[in-house]
């Protein structure tokens, strides 16, 4: 009996050394919003990932904006558009690149082409600062 008890103990002890270990998860944005009907529906994708969330105030707008340019900033292409939204656009596609260092900049242009109905990819490169933002529509 005394041995089963030290085995288990050690059993128990070394698990949760072996997890505690372990390296955490990047928690993965959001894939469907709780409020259904509620506001806009907007999708992004992160790095081939797509996701989508209900926006219910400008607030929520400006941090989902804001958490898109940081997931850029990590490594990640990053694309993005709204309801207006048209994926039966003709065979000529209007193409409009902006560069910036500047986050609130990068920001200000999405919203604006987003609002166009244009779909929007963001990157970043590091070396350089440089935010490069592709509207196409």
């Amino acid at each position: 009996m005394k041995k089963t008890l030290i085995c288990a103990t050690l059993l128990a002890t070394l698990s949760i050394a072996v997890t505690s270990c372990q390296k955490e998860n990047i928690a993965e944005p959001e894939r469907f919003a709780t409020e259904k009907n509620a506001g806009e529906t907007v999708y992004y994708t992160v790095g081939g990932i797509r996701f989508s969330q209900t926006i219910n105030s400008e607030d929520e707008y400006d941090t989902l904006l804001m958490r898109l340019i940081m997931l850029s900033k990590e490594g990640y292409e990053v694309s993005f558009f709204g309801n207006r939204y048209s994926s039966a656009s003709g065979m000529t596609k209007d193409t409009v690149t902006y560069t910036t260092t500047n986050e609130n900049d990068a920001v200000a242009w999405m919203k604006q082409k987003i609002n166009e109905g244009y779909t929007v990819t963001i990157t970043y490169d590091e070396g350089t600062g440089i935010f490069t933002c592709i509207a196409v529509k």
